[in-house]
């Protein structure tokens, strides 16, 4: 089947398919669920809260979705599985907070697999009933525990060294993105922004929207977003409070960006969301 992911995609809920190659993402995407990668071959490589990560063939990968991320490189001949799970499952299964908290704060964590295990759960989803089900659940969920376990510091940059042609179009958008990533919840302009990555605006305008498909305040609000479905999820904070400690000037302003991320969700409701049952 496809890839279900798409553009600032709402909840794609758990599933699990089968890649036969990759392909570069045209633009950086969102989605509220926590997503894993089983690499089979070759390699990915992804633009993650402004850094760029390889994932090698062998390896298996965790992130949270909510989180801007773009497959910038990868091998066309690649191959491997994909899973979604709810960020409401993740958070029920109370895994150990380190990774909780290294996951929903953008970073990436990764594991060897057996590539067995990835085929098992894809025939479990798609031909499975009930209780293969819940056994791949369980499956998922003790893979998380145990990567938990193991986990040491967050996946630093990794990858080839790049040509000058290179340098001059994805490291600027690195900087953008990862200067983003840290001062999201200052008051941020594009000339603010240009200025700290050392860029003339209208540049910085041209190379960030040629190469994620995204204006850098698209780009923002959705780092913005992304850290405000973490307080959502993680603290008691008023709804208020959470907007104005992920960069929102405004409750006004929080509501219009929730609705433009996903139409069919309120901050009020994503929260209610995450305490009731999901479905399969």
């Amino acid at each position: 089947m496809p890839s279900p992911l798409s553009d600032a995609a709402g909840p794609v809920g758990f599933r699990a398919w089968r890649v036969p190659g990759f392909h570069p993402m045209p633009r950086a995407h969102t989605h509220p669920d926590i997503e894993i990668n089983c690499i089979e071959k070759g390699f990915i490589d992804y633009l993650l809260a402004g850094r760029q990560v390889r994932v090698a063939a062998g390896s298996l990968a965790v992130f949270w979705g909510g989180v801007p991320h773009q497959l910038e490189c990868c091998s066309r001949m690649g191959r491997g599985v994909w899973l979604t799970l709810p960020i409401a499952d993740f958070l029920r299964w109370a895994l150990p907070a380190g990774l909780t908290e290294r996951l929903l704060g953008g970073n990436l964590a990764l594991m060897p697999f057996a590539p067995a295990m990835a085929d098992r759960w894809l025939a479990d989803f798609e031909h499975g009933g009930p209780d293969r089900l819940r056994v791949m659940r369980l499956e998922v969920e003790a893979t998380l525990h145990r990567l938990a376990l193991q986990a040491g510091p967050p996946v630093r940059p990794t990858g080839p060294p790049r040509t000058a042609a290179h340098e001059n179009g994805s490291s600027h958008v690195e900087r953008v993105t990862a200067f983003i990533s840290r001062h999201y919840a200052d008051a941020l302009s594009l000339p603010r922004i240009a200025a700290a990555v050392r860029l003339n605006p209208k540049y910085l305008t041209r190379i960030f929207k040629a190469r994620t498909r995204l204006s850098v305040h698209d780009y923002l609000t959705r780092v913005r977003i992304a850290h405000a479905q973490r307080l959502l999820a993680t603290s008691d904070l008023r709804v208020v409070d959470v907007a104005l400690q992920s960069g929102f000037g405004s409750l006004a302003g929080f509501y219009a960006a929730f609705a433009r991320n996903d139409r069919e969700m309120t901050p009020h409701r994503y929260r209610r969301a995450l305490t009731l049952p999901t479905r399969v």
